[in-house]
């Protein structure tokens, strides 16, 4: 069964005159006249009765008309979920989250992508930096958001591509009656001697080795625990046993009671963020979602330092009230 030719018919039978069909068509009169015998002779019916005055539809005609229109729009929608497809605009996207970096730039990304691309069905997980490069690796996955800067000892980790988003700033959390939170900015020197509570470098070589050189220098944190997550990792400090550095947005969507939350002094040790792909990966959905964090990352480029949607002056970050001076 021929399409265009179906398509000719449900004109004609809209307007029921073959000239005003044919303008309507961009085609010549007898043309149409043509595919429309075609189409009769395909069914060995009669669709439509002529005389010099009118055009109508016989009995066999009505019947394929209603079933031509849904035939028709059917084949619209296939082809316009086609495009969609091919743009990238639908199909499965596979990505993940860094576990310290859920919201922020790469929520606001994924929130570009859902709002530009509303059928891309998203299969998002959380997981650290180093199982994430490694799921990229085999093949499950399309991207990831990172902390940068990778440092893994796969050779094949040089195979992918990597997009920076920005960075955030790092905090430290101290028991609430530890001496240090009588400052509002802690120096790294502060640091040097304390207990450290902290996560497996494993899951991120790359990003610790960097947060430990920022503060630490040439030193070695004097680490006493190492806990799964933030949430432990600040459940430890509330406990008395030590201090622990984590990514401010962290620092905000985890509260734990009798902990303490303070900036470093500049220069602030950050935390890098990035989005990174196959370079193999030719997937459309996916050239779509290095679209719109390109675009984020141009919008945001004034961003670089403090990151999209950092306040200036965090609840934190403030000179110790009376209630932070009595517990200590």
């Amino acid at each position: 069964m021929n399409l265009r030719r179906l398509r000719y018919f449900v004109v004609v039978a809209e307007e029921l005159h073959f000239g005003r069909a044919a303008q309507r068509l961009h085609i010549a009169q007898p043309a149409l006249t043509q595919n429309v015998q075609a189409l009769e002779a395909e069914f060995n019916v009669e669709l439509l009765t002529r005389s010099s005055r009118r055009v109508e539809l016989t009995e066999a005609g009505a019947v394929l008309f209603a079933e031509a229109q849904r035939l028709l729009e059917l084949a619209d929608q296939v082809h316009h979920r086609m495009h969609a497809f091919v743009l990238g605009h639908e199909g499965t996207l596979r990505l993940n989250f860094a576990r310290s970096a859920a919201g922020g730039a790469s929520s606001a990304i994924v929130e570009m992508l859902r709002n530009e691309a509303p059928a891309l069905q998203l299969q998002i997980n959380s997981q650290y930096t180093a199982k994430s490069i490694e799921d990229l690796l085999d093949g499950k996955l399309d991207a990831a958001f990172v902390r940068s800067p990778l440092e893994m000892a796969d050779p094949a980790v040089g195979q992918l591509q990597v997009l920076p988003i920005g960075s955030e700033a790092l905090v430290v959390a101290l028991p609430r009656s530890h001496r240090l939170t009588r400052r509002q900015r802690i120096h790294a020197a502060d640091l040097v001697d304390e207990p450290i509570v902290t996560g497996s470098a494993q899951r991120a070589p790359g990003f610790y080795r960097l947060m430990f050189g920022q503060i630490w220098g040439d030193r070695s944190p004097r680490i006493v625990l190492h806990e799964p997550d933030e949430e432990h990792m600040l459940r430890a400090v509330a406990a008395g046993t030590g201090l622990t550095i984590l990514t401010e947005s962290r620092a905000k969507a985890i509260q734990v009671q009798g902990v303490a939350i303070r900036r470093f002094a500049a220069p602030e040790p950050r935390a890098g963020l990035a989005l990174v792909w196959s370079a193999s990966n030719l997937s459309t959905a996916l050239a779509v979602l290095v679209d719109v964090a390109q675009r984020f990352v141009s919008q945001h480029v004034d961003d670089a330092t403090t990151g999209p949607g950092t306040p200036s002056q965090p609840a934190w970050d403030r000179a110790p009230s009376a209630s932070d001076r009595s517990s200590s």
